[in-house]
């Protein structure tokens, strides 16, 4: 369906704005379009498997 392609979309834009350091999760959330922080947070975690900030921290680490 549509929404399932939109949120993938979605999802990985996220994520290029999740490796900057600067950012915020609950930034990344409205920059991608959703209004709701843990609801950007429950999906990023259905499509990746990890809450945004672990993803942030996992490649952090993945980078060093």
């Amino acid at each position: 369906p549509i929404t399932e392609y939109i949120n993938k979309t979605r999802i990985e834009k996220a994520k290029e704005y999740l490796i900057n350091p600067g950012t915020l999760a609950y930034e990344v959330a409205g920059l991608v379009g959703y209004n709701d922080p843990t609801y950007f947070s429950s999906i990023f975690k259905k499509y990746t498997g990890l809450s945004p900030t672990e993803f942030k921290h996992q490649y952090r680490y993945k980078r060093n």
